[in-house]
């Protein structure tokens, strides 16, 4: 299961790589915590999997607090990062209602506790579409 989820997390990078990512701009990814070692060991993974293309990734560690994960996602916004990857660090009613300044970006998923991802676009005011990567919280003790 852990390969599958960084295979996937990896194909869509290498799908967005062309021409997103031709002016070197990173990717974030905000995860929930660092300290549980699947996440950590992910978070890792797809650093070093992108890093082997030339991709550069910055990690951000919300420490399991969504109020710290929605203001990291504010900041990868406001850095223009290309694409931006989220697993939640907890509801996600609590992040989408504080994301981007009150405008609401709907992250819907389809089948809670299946970990799964799938790309979105997201239309952030003042900003041209953001290809946004997010997963189900992933609850794995």
């Amino acid at each position: 299961m852990k390969k599958f989820i960084v295979l996937v997390v990896s194909v869509c990078i290498l799908a967005l790589s062309g021409s997103v990512f031709a002016s070197g701009v990173e990717v974030g990814y905000a995860v929930p915590d660092t300290t549980n070692p699947f996440i950590s060991w992910l978070s890792t993974s797809v650093k070093e999997l992108a890093a082997a293309d030339g991709i550069e990734v910055q990690i951000a560690d919300a420490a399991g607090n969504a109020s710290t994960q929605i203001s990291q996602v504010e900041n990868f916004i406001a850095m223009k990062v290309k694409v931006l990857i989220l697993t939640p660090a907890g509801e996600m009613e609590a992040l989408t209602a504080g994301s981007a300044g009150s405008a609401e970006i709907d992250f819907p998923v389809d089948a809670p506790g299946f970990v799964r991802a799938e790309i979105y676009r997201a239309l952030i005011p003042g900003l041209p579409p953001l290809p946004v990567l997010v997963s189900n919280p992933i609850w794995v003790t």
